[in-house]
């Protein structure tokens, strides 16, 4: 076993990178001869807080004892993930997928430069229902026929999956129902904090 130099920043040509990468070597099966990229960090990974660790530790506790498949996200309004569990793995998360539907619908009405009021929202609708009884019965009594005629409602020129994904929840699909805990969590935190839609359509949805 040998210890061997691969670089050295102060001597540019000196080290295994430079001899590896050098035509009179093809033999030993390298894929080409410009050098290696350097990927680093734009920012050091912050060691997590004692607190943290505690949290990791007994959530990973219960979830032992339970088991089963849990897919779990803390994270602080604005700040950082205090925990993570299989996070990005996308699921079938039963009627959660109706609020991004809600959300894209007042979003979409917003950028169609309509005001979204709850005058709005009671006089206008589709099928013999007003918009306010569709999102009434989607999100608060969790009616698939209402999320239904909405996904109808957006012109065929637009896709449902493709707008939301273009609002930044790149792992929700509306149709099938799915996405993922920290996309959840995303949406979530821009309908707290006004992120996602202007202040009347954000106090409607709340």
């Amino acid at each position: 076993v040998e210890e061997l130099m691969l670089y050295d920043p102060a001597q540019p040509g000196v080290g295994m990178f430079t001899d590896w990468t050098s035509s009179p070597h093809p033999q030993i099966g390298r894929t080409g001869y410009d050098g290696f990229w350097l990927w680093r960090l734009k920012e050091p990974i912050a060691d997590p807080s004692p607190a943290a660790v505690e949290l990791a530790a007994n959530i990973d506790s219960i979830i032992d004892q339970t088991g089963g498949i849990w897919h779990i996200q803390f994270k602080e309004v604005g700040g950082e993930v205090l925990y993570s569990r299989l996070a990005d793995t996308r699921i079938h998360p039963a009627s959660f997928n109706k609020l991004a539907l809600a959300a894209l619908f007042l979003n979409t009405l917003e950028a169609q430069g309509v005001e979204v009021t709850a005058d709005y929202l009671s006089t206008q609708g589709i099928d013999g229902r007003s918009f306010d009884q569709l999102l009434r019965a989607m999100l608060l009594y969790f009616e698939d026929y209402p999320s239904e005629l909405l996904q109808s409602w957006f012109p065929a020129s637009v896709d449902p999956n493709d707008a939301i994904r273009d609002l930044g929840y790149g792992n929700t699909l509306i149709s099938p129902r799915q996405t993922t805990v920290s996309d959840i969590s995303r949406l979530l935190e821009d309908l707290y904090t006004g992120e996602l839609l202007q202040p009347a359509a954000r106090q409607i949805i709340l």
